[in-house]
């Protein structure tokens, strides 16, 4: 059964019906505390767990069957993964502020926290976090397809790989206020 309802989840952005993250991947309510602190700190590393193995799992399964259909499960997982650091990342900089970090005894949880709210991909309008998405698998295909020594273009390949692979990290890191 659960092998059945993983497969459901997996097809869901294919078939055009997964608009959102499921409610069980967004942050609950958290008051600025200690204790909630924590909770948070815990909650966001539980649901990363499954997030994340959603994420893996749909780039295991392209990288073992390079389809075009595999392709698209990734690029949906990876923008799944982004919607998913944004609500959370969001949610720990609207509850716990940096001035309420510095006053948390555990620094564990503080630096969690500080991580969790460096958005990333995330901070990008969905449009660009998508073509980001779609440029890491292109560039990946490219780097695939030019391993083979003695081929036509493969330096001009290999490049293009190192240039889309470093304008990928070149997007902004802060949200506009």
């Amino acid at each position: 059964m659960a092998r059945f309802l993983w497969a459901g989840v997996l097809l869901l952005p294919v078939l055009g019906l997964f608009e959102a993250l499921p409610s069980t991947w967004l942050p609950g309510h958290y008051a600025n505390t200690t204790a909630d602190a924590t909770r948070f700190a815990k909650d966001y590393n539980t649901t990363a767990e499954q997030v994340l193995f959603y994420s893996v799992s749909a780039s295991w399964n392209y990288n073992t069957n390079l389809t075009d259909h595999n392709s698209e499960l990734q690029v949906n997982a990876s923008l799944e993964e982004q919607a998913f650091t944004e609500a959370w990342g969001l949610k720990a900089k609207e509850v716990f502020p940096k001035e309420f970090l510095d006053t948390l005894p555990d620094p564990k949880v503080k630096k969690l926290i500080e991580k969790i709210s460096v958005l990333g991909a995330a901070n990008l309008p969905p449009k660009e976090r998508e073509e980001i998405s779609r440029g890491s698998w292109l560039s990946r295909e490219i780097t695939t397809s030019c391993c083979l020594p003695g081929r036509a273009g493969e330096t001009l390949l290999a490049k293009s790989c190192a240039r889309i692979t470093r304008d990928m990290f070149n997007w902004p890191t802060k949200l506009p206020h």
